[in-house]
């Protein structure tokens, strides 16, 4: 279990992989990626890993994945495909998400939910796979935001 020092937040993390705690604290701008400061890192022992982001919203669910596709068109449209390949609705612990997938040359997953006007972003990347979705890939990111628990 992962509990994140800076966002309150826990997540079961699959076997083998490990957690790192964020340095800083997200601002809510930009669209930072798997390896900023502001962002908890979760790394797998092969080629994928994941990410957390968290900040206050006062968007909705619908609100907050269209913030995330627009900027990830803004700062990463060279890339990444604009819209998301796939918009899926899923869970992220107890609260309804949205999963969007990004065929960014490699893949590119992101969940987004709103907990008690807190905004929380999941990425999921695997280098090894040049597509927007992948069948183990999904399994696992899943399975991780489903292990979601918030804090009170």
């Amino acid at each position: 279990m992962f509990t994140s020092k800076t966002y309150g937040y826990s997540v079961m993390l699959p076997a083998g992989w490990t957690g790192v705690q964020a340095t800083a604290v997200w601002n809510g701008t930009g669209a930072p990626g798997s390896d900023t400061p502001e962002g908890d890192r979760f790394l797998g022992p092969a080629a994928p890993s994941s990410w957390a982001l968290v900040t206050p919203k006062s968007k909705d669910l619908a609100g907050y994945a269209k913030e995330w596709v627009d900027a990830t068109a803004k700062y990463h449209g060279d890339t990444c495909t604009a819209p998301p390949e796939a918009v899926d609705p899923i869970m992220i612990g107890s609260e309804p998400a949205t999963l969007l997938s990004f065929n960014c040359g490699i893949l590119i997953n992101g969940a987004v939910t709103v907990h008690k006007g807190i905004g929380y972003q999941f990425g999921f990347r695997d280098p090894s796979v040049q597509a927007a979705t992948d069948p183990a890939d999904r399994m696992t990111f899943l399975e991780l935001l489903r292990s979601v628990q918030f804090p009170d």
